[in-house]
C-alpha cells in the first residue's frame, strides 16, 4: 500500500464524521425550515424546476408557489377578502372576529391534506399576504389615529416615490378670481363629466381670492361649478355697490370715518357670516374628514400686521429640511403657522378670512395701472389663532407658485421632479405706453421729488405685481419644470377693476369664455393625463448584452385610472403608445393593461441603457393624433429611479419586501417588453429627437 492510500485510510473516519456533522446540520435546517421533502416531493420538484430554469434565469424558484399549481389559489380572492371586510364593517363584527376568521380560512387552505406543509410565514408571504394588503399601493386605511386612537376611518393615499408633482396656484385679486375661476370652468368642461380637476392635483396654493378658492375646491372638495356659484354669491353679499353721481363725496366720507373707526371699508360681520355659512364654524384646516380620502397638500397665505411677512396656513407640518440650491429667497421669507395647543389650530373660515383680510398700501380710491392688488384696506385684520392677528396675503406675494414650488422640494426633497403647474392668475394691463410731454412738464416730471415719487411707487407696485413674479419665476424654472408650466392670466385692455366692484364679474366671465383657447386647454389636459403615469423598476438595474444594463419595470396609474383614461379618450380614441427616447415601447389601448387581479393599470416594460448615472432617459406617450407627452418624472436617469425606490441599500426603506400583486413583480400574460437602443433617423428637430410637448408657458389672452 502506497503512502498515499495509508493517509486516504487512515483520515476515512474523519471524512465519515465531517460528512455525517454536515448532512445532520443541513438536514436540522431543513426541518426547522420545514423544507425536508420525500424523496417523491423532491423528484416531483425538481421535474419543474428544470422547466423553470429552461424559462427564465433571472427569476428565483419558488417551492411553496409551485406546490400550488395543481390548485392555484384563486384569482378572485383579494375580492372576496376586501367583500368580507366590507361586510364586516357593515355590521359591527369586532376586528379580532374578523382576524380570527380570516386566519383560520388561511390555514385551513395553506396547508391542504397529504400535501407538504411549508413553514406558515413563508405560505402567507407567498400567497396570501400580497391579497390580503387590498391590493392598494401608497395607500393606507386609518381606522384608528395612531397617536390618540381616536376613530377616523381615513383612506391615506401617498405620491409614489418616483412619480413627480402636480402643483396648481392661484392669485389674489378680490372679485378678479372669478378669471381663474373661469378658467378653470373651461379646463374641466373640456376634460370631461368623468373628470375632476382636483383628483390630478398634489398641492394647491393660493393667495386672498385665490385662498378661497383653494380652500373651497380642495378643503371642502367642492366642484367648480359650485365654487364659482359660491364666489358670486360671497362677492354680492360682502361688497355693498358703488356710489354714483353727487353722493359719492358723502359716500367717500363715509368709507374713510368707517375706515378710521371699524379698521376697514366693509364691515367684518358680512364677511364672516359668509365664510362661516359656508366653511362652517368647527371645521379646522388641519382636520381630516371621516369616511373619505385624505386631501392633497393646501396652503394659503396671509401677512402679518406688524411686520408685513408671509406665513402660510396648510393642512401639513413644516418640513425641517436643507432648503434645495436657489431656494434662499422663499426659505428666508416666509414661515408656517402650526400651534402647540390642537385647540389653537386655525379654523377653516378664519384661514379663508385671514388670506382674504386686505391691507391698507394705497389711498381707497385709488387704482394704480400696473397694480396687480389693490391696497383699499376693504375688511380689518383677521385672528386666525388666539395670539397673533393677520391680513391679506396678496401684499406679501400675489403670486403664491414660487413658494409651492419651494414647498414641493421640501416635501419631496429636490431631486423630485415638477411635472405640471398650472399658475392662474387674476388679470393683467399690457406695458403702459410713455406719454409724450413739452420740455416744462418733462422738467417737472424729471425732478427730484418725482424721481423719489415714482421710485417708491414703482417698489410698491413691484411687490404687488403678480406677473413680475411670474417673469421672474421662468428665470429660475430649470428646462423639465419649464416643460410642465403654465401661466394662464387674461389681459385686460384698459384698466383693472377694484377688489371690490362686483358688478364687473359677468364682463370679466364673458372676456375669458371669447379667449378660450383649444390648442392650450388640450396640452394641458394631455400634461395632465400624462402625469398619472409614472415608472417604477422592478429590479436593479443588471449589466449585460454588450455593456448595455437592461432595465425591467412597470408603468403604472396614480389615482383614479378611469379618469385618466377618459382624460385621454377625450384628446384622442385611439391606442397609445409608450416611447422610450422615441422609439415604441408599447402600443395598447389602455383597457389592456389592466390587471385581472388589482384592477390597476400595469405595463411591463423593458429596456437598455448605456450609463444609470449620466444617460437621462424619456419615456414618453404618444396619441394616434401624434401628440407627445413625457409621463411623470421623465426625462431622467435609472440611478434616479433606484435611489428613490431605495434599491441601493440592503435594507429597501419604503420599499415592502412583497408586493400586493403578482403584476408588481413583472408578471404578466404579455410579458416584459426588450426595446434596444438604436439611433433615430436625422428627419426630426434637434438631431432626430422628437421635440416635447408635454407643457408650455402661455398668456390666457
Amino acid at each position: 500500500m502506497s503512502a498515499k492510500s495509508a493517509r486516504a485510510v487512515r483520515y476515512r473516519p474523519l471524512r465519515r464524521i465531517l460528512l455525517q456533522q454536515e448532512l445532520d446540520a443541513v438536514r436540522n435546517q431543513r426541518k426547522v425550515a420545514q423544507a425536508s421533502f420525500t424523496a417523491h416531493r423532491l423528484s416531483w420538484f425538481f421535474e419543474r424546476a428544470v422547466v423553470h430554469v429552461a424559462n427564465t434565469v433571472t427569476e428565483p424558484f419558488n417551492f411553496v408557489t409551485t406546490s400550488r399549481l395543481p390548485r392555484p389559489l384563486p384569482s378572485s380572492y383579494p375580492d372576496q377578502v376586501r367583500t368580507f371586510l366590507e361586510l364586516a364593517v357593515q355590521h359591527n363584527i369586532p376586528t379580532n372576529s374578523v382576524v380570527t376568521a380570516i386566519a383560520s380560512s388561511v390555514i385551513l387552505d395553506a396547508y391542504l391534506p397529504f400535501a407538504h406543509a411549508f413553514s406558515s410565514e413563508d405560505a402567507f408571504s407567498t400567497l396570501y399576504g400580497p391579497s390580503l394588503l387590498d391590493c392598494l399601493e401608497e395607500t393606507f386605511l386609518l381606522k384608528r389615529c395612531v397617536l390618540c386612537r381616536v376613530g377616523c376611518d381615513v383612506k391615506v393615499v401617498l405620491k409614489p416615490p418616483t412619480a413627480g408633482v402636480r402643483i396648481i396656484s392661484v392669485d389674489g385679486g378680490g372679485i378678479r378670481g372669478v378669471i381663474p375661476l373661469q378658467i378653470m370652468l373651461l379646463l374641466e368642461a373640456s376634460m370631461g363629466r368623468a373628470c375632476r380637476l382636483q383628483n390630478f392635483i398634489d398641492i394647491a396654493f393660493g393667495t386672498s381670492a385665490g385662498g378661497l378658492i383653494i380652500l373651497e375646491l380642495f378643503a371642502k372638495q367642492s366642484s367648480v361649478t359650485s365654487c364659482s356659484d359660491t364666489f358670486s354669491k360671497f362677492a354680492a353679499r360682502t361688497f355693498s355697490e358703488p356710489s354714483k353721481g353727487t353722493a359719492a363725496v358723502a359716500s367717500s366720507i363715509r368709507s374713510w370715518v368707517r375706515l378710521l373707526l371699524n379698521d376697514g371699508l366693509y364691515s367684518d360681520n358680512a364677511i364672516d357670516s359668509s365664510l362661516r355659512e359656508d366653511f362652517g364654524t368647527l371645521e379646522r384646516l388641519f382636520d381630516f374628514r371621516t369616511n373619505a380620502t385624505s386631501l392633497p397638500k393646501i396652503a394659503v397665505t396671509a401677512t402679518t400686521t406688524g411686520n408685513g411677512s408671509t406665513i402660510l396656513l396648510s393642512n401639513y407640518n413644516e418640513f425641517w429640511t436643507s432648503a434645495p440650491p436657489g431656494a434662499k429667497r422663499a426659505a428666508t421669507t416666509y414661515r408656517h403657522v402650526r400651534p402647540k395647543d390642537p385647540e389653537d389650530e386655525p379654523l377653516l373660515w378664519k384661514a379663508a378670512r385671514a388670506t382674504s383680510a386686505a391691507p391698507p398700501c394705497v389711498s381707497p380710491a385709488s387704482l394704480s395701472r400696473a397694480s396687480q392688488t389693490d391696497g383699499s384696506k376693504f375688511f380689518s385684520a383677521a385672528s386666525v389663532t388666539n395670539l397673533v392677528a393677520y391680513q391679506d396675503g396678496g401684499l406679501g406675494n400675489p403670486n403664491p407658485t414660487d413658494i409651492a414650488i419651494e414647498e414641493a422640494a421640501r416635501m419631496w426633497r429636490s431631486e423630485v421632479p415638477n411635472d405640471v403647474i398650472l399658475s392662474l392668475g387674476t388679470g393683467f394691463l399690457p406695458p403702459a405706453m410713455t406719454p409724450k410731454s413739452s420740455s416744462f412738464r418733462e422738467s417737472l416730471r424729471n425732478g427730484a421729488a418725482m424721481r423719489v415719487w415714482r421710485w417708491s411707487k414703482s417698489r410698491l407696485q413691484n411687490v404687488l405685481d403678480a406677473e413680475e413674479i411670474h417673469r421672474h419665476l421662468l428665470g429660475c424654472l430649470d428646462p423639465q419644470s419649464q416643460a410642465g408650466y403654465y401661466r394662464l392670466n387674461l389681459e385686460l385692455p384698459d384698466t383693472l377693476p377694484r377688489l371690490d366692484d362686483a358688478q364687473c364679474m359677468d364682463d370679466l366671465r364673458t372676456r375669458v369664455n371669447k379667449s378660450r383657447d383649444e390648442k392650450l386647454l388640450t396640452n394641458i389636459k394631455l400634461s395632465l393625463a400624462a402625469s398619472s403615469f409614472f415608472f417604477e423598476l422592478d429590479d436593479p438595474p443588471k449589466y449585460g448584452h454588450g455593456g448595455h444594463y437592461i432595465c425591467q419595470g412597470t408603468i403604472r396609474v396614480r389615482g383614479a385610472f378611469l379618469q385618466t383614461c377618459a382624460l385621454l379618450r377625450g384628446i384622442d380614441h385611439g391606442p397609445v403608445e409608450f416611447l422610450k427616447d422615441g422609439e415604441e415601447l408599447a402600443k395598447i389601448h389602455l383597457e389592456e393593461g389592466i390587471c385581472l387581479n388589482c384592477r390597476r393599470f400595469n405595463l411591463p416594460v423593458k429596456f437598455l441603457v448605456r450609463h444609470l448615472e449620466q444617460e437621462k432617459v424619456t419615456i414618453s406617450i404618444r396619441l394616434e393624433n401624434n401628440l407627445v407627452s413625457c409621463i411623470s418624472s421623465f426625462p431622467q436617469s435609472m440611478d434616479w429611479f433606484t435611489l428613490q425606490q431605495s434599491m441601493g441599500y440592503p435594507v429597501r426603506s419604503g420599499h415592502r419586501e412583497f408586493d400586493s400583486c403578482s403584476c408588481r413583480r413583472g408578471k404578466s400574460i404579455a410579458g416584459p417588453l426588450l426595446r434596444k437602443r438604436t439611433t433615430l433617423a436625422p428627419d426630426t428637430p434637434d438631431g432626430g429627437k422628437k421635440r416635447r410637448t408635454r407643457g408650455s408657458i402661455a398668456t390666457w389672452v
